[in-house]
């Protein structure tokens, strides 16, 4: 089990792309402090901002282009990628200038974090990752579903999910059992099953009409060349589960 908390930052690229001019780097990322109301509501997230970095390496204005939700975070990741430290952009002749570039910093907090929180807390992130992969889930039987009825065989598409997803359902088994426990805790007066079941009920119904809807707008012809060109991907494990960000969190549960 991992401890402590983690933020996790991200170098995207410069926003002045010509040819004589080097783009910025971020030469040291200093840690980004996890804010203590943040940690206490259990609020994670990913911020994308904007920095420009002066001709002498330091952390100009910072501009934020994309929130987490969550305005502490927000606040921290600004101030915190204005310690790092940067390579400026530079000339053919090797004159420093100011540039821009685009950061992300992601705040994550780990299962032992988790432990502390409120109980309402806890419940939503767990249920948020369970809604995700039972979304995800789905979607892929709404896909499969639709190039059957096309008649294309999605067996080889359901084997390759099933090997690169191998020991999701386990993980998901005990965030489940989690979930319950914590819905008293919570003051969440409803039965956990029933509330899943109908959660499940509606999203499946949603994944089918979704992909109903899609499928409706294709011809025959399309249809068929668009579904082995899907299921092919996802025997290969593209878009997989394990490409999405709550994968890891599930896995460190």
């Amino acid at each position: 089990m991992r401890t402590g908390l983690v933020a996790l930052a991200f170098l995207a690229f410069s926003t002045i792309a010509v040819a004589d001019i080097s783009n910025p780097e971020v030469l040291e990322r200093k840690p980004v402090p996890y804010p203590a109301e943040a940690k206490r509501l259990a609020h994670e997230g990913e911020v994308e901002l904007r920095v420009w970095v002066n001709a002498d390496g330091t952390a100009g204005e910072v501009v934020l282009l994309r929130s987490s939700g969550d305005e502490h975070l927000d606040r921290a990741a600004a101030a915190g990628v204005k310690d790092w430290k940067y390579k400026p952009s530079r000339r053919d002749s090797g004159e420093a200038i100011g540039n821009t570039i685009l950061v992300q910093v992601q705040f994550q907090l780990t299962d032992q974090d988790m432990q502390s929180a409120p109980p309402q807390a806890q419940l939503m992130r767990y249920a948020t990752i369970w809604a995700d992969f039972t979304i995800y889930q789905f979607q892929n039987e709404a896909i499969y579903e639709q190039c059957e009825a096309a008649g294309i065989s999605s067996d080889s598409a359901r084997a390759g999910v099933a090997r690169h997803d191998a020991g999701l359902d386990q993980k998901i088994a005990a965030l489940v059992a989690r979930m319950k426990r914590l819905y008293g805790p919570a003051g969440t007066n409803v039965d956990p099953d029933r509330h899943m079941d109908q959660f499940r009920t509606e999203q499946r119904a949603r994944a089918k009409q979704i992909f109903e809807k899609k499928f409706d707008g294709w011809s025959a012809a399309e249809r068929v060349n668009r579904c082995r060109e899907t299921l092919h991907n996802m025997e290969l494990g593209l878009g997989s589960y394990r490409d999405r960000p709550e994968y890891e969190i599930l896995m460190n549960l």
